[in-house]
């Protein structure tokens, strides 16, 4: 008797000081009560704590990396190919035999292909030669030329040429198809060669090969304006490439055990936002160098190392989504809805053109496509995707040619061009101009009339 009313006092005790006993005779006593148990314990918050508590709770969903989907993209292939999805129809396509014009040269420059009224100019480092495009014939050589892009500005076509301790804008006139005028500069470093122009409003941007230095060049007075030091803006010395320039922003590479993509404002000269890959679920040590990138609005789609995608606001450097491909893949073209990328074939897998939502990144159509290919080219006209691929597998190489419909999937029509057969670090260009379809693949040109 007396241990029971011991026990009963503690538990007075207990209750007063508003702790839980421990013992399991209370437990039973508090699953009996139910409902009416958790109503007693549970806390009621006044709404101030109530504001706290979704401000917490915003701030701890919040993903400032962005959308960053996490999955593996060997199971998106797997799942095209196991589930019959692949569309291997164009194996047995024909060959179209279309009309193509070919031409070699020694070298050439692909970045530096540049169409003005019915002309393409096809250029390396030591001469330009012009080819009409109504009869494809070309006309006299010009003994300037250029290993980058030419630009159009105030009637007049200009390139930069670097050469020893100078840099030469030369201006082009395109009626005579002769050099107007040149202008000379001296370098910041001896080391500087220019490896890609861009033109923003009166300013000709040039970027020096590892981006040493960045020359802004103001073309309204023919001065060199302004050379920026990416050492002295990063604080740091950095291995840097140009990935692509867009609205006054130059996309700037960097590797490392940390690599990163930096946006520079070149009117400022400082940087406009930066972006560590590795953080936040990102890729550690992946190569910053890519073709360029597809700008679809504010976003910017680049695929760095041929497997890692990223789109990213191209104003705000926030990630909208990412996904590592465990394969080597390469990024064709990008839409408000989907992307399309090609799937290479590097151990005798299959290989094929493939159409995926941009969002989830699930396969809307795949098609197969024949051989083992290394560069890969994509342009688009009138929903279809045309795409040109180089095919390692045939004697003695060349390139294959599709026309794809975009919605669908469906190859309409597939053709060969023996002639286009080099590998280079540019890839192959491809660009269809008016009526004209040009493909070059550094030693040699085609073009054909637009299917």
């Amino acid at each position: 008797m007396k241990k029971i009313v011991i026990l009963v006092l503690m538990l007075v005790f207990l209750y007063a000081c508003g702790e839980e006993p421990s013992n399991g005779a209370y437990n039973d006593t508090a699953e009996n009560n139910g409902a009416a148990s958790d109503k007693e314990t549970q806390e009621v918050p006044n709404k101030e704590n109530d504001d706290e508590a979704e401000s917490v709770t915003e701030d701890e969903t919040q993903n400032t990396a962005g959308n960053v989907t996490d999955m593996d993209i060997d199971s998106v292939y797997e799942a095209i190919v196991q589930n019959d999805f692949l569309n291997d129809d164009t194996l047995e396509m024909n060959n179209a035999n279309l009309d193509w014009f070919t031409f070699e040269f020694m070298s050439l420059a692909n970045k530096s292909i540049t169409v003005v009224d019915n002309t393409a100019y096809f250029s390396n480092n030591q001469d330009t030669y012009p080819l009409n495009l109504k009869d494809n014939s070309f006309a006299d050589e010009i003994d300037e030329g250029t290993d980058v892009q030419i630009v159009q500005y105030d009637g007049e076509l200009l390139f930069l040429h670097s050469d020893n301790d100078q840099i030469y804008m030369h201006y082009l006139n395109k009626d005579t198809e002769e050099i107007a005028d040149t202008v000379e500069f001296s370098k910041a470093k001896d080391t500087d060669d220019i490896a890609n122009t861009y033109l923003y409003e009166d300013k000709l941007i040039g970027v020096t090969g590892y981006v040493g230095n960045i020359y802004i060049f103001d073309l309204s007075t023919n001065s060199l304006e302004e050379v920026i030091d990416m050492e002295e803006v990063l604080g740091e010395r950095r291995d840097l490439n140009t990935i692509g320039f867009d609205d006054g922003l130059l996309y700037i590479g960097a590797e490392g055990l940390s690599s990163s993509i930096y946006a520079l404002d070149v009117t400022s000269g400082e940087l406009s936002w930066d972006l560590e890959l590795g953080e936040d679920s990102l890729y550690t040590m992946v190569g910053t160098y890519q073709k360029e990138p597809i700008f679809v609005g504010d976003s910017m789609h680049i695929h760095l190392e041929n497997k890692a995608y990223l789109e990213i606001d191209k104003n705000t450097g926030e990630l909208l989504n990412a996904a590592e491909f465990g394969v080597r893949s390469h990024l064709l073209h990008a839409t408000e809805e989907n992307i399309y990328m090609v799937h290479e074939n590097t151990r005798e897998e299959e290989e094929y053109i493939v159409s995926l939502n941009k969002d989830t990144l699930e396969p809307n159509w795949a098609v197969a496509i024949d051989g083992r290919h290394k560069d890969f080219a994509a342009t688009v006209n009138d929903n279809y995707l045309y795409t040109a691929v180089l095919n390692h597998t045939k004697d003695p190489g060349g390139t294959d040619w599709y026309k794809i419909d975009m919605d669908t999937g469906e190859i309409l029509k597939k053709d060969y061009i023996e002639e286009l057969n080099n590998q280079n670090a540019e890839g192959l260009f491809f660009e269809i101009i008016e009526d004209k379809m040009i493909l070059a693949d550094g030693f040699a040109g085609a073009i054909s009339q637009l299917e």
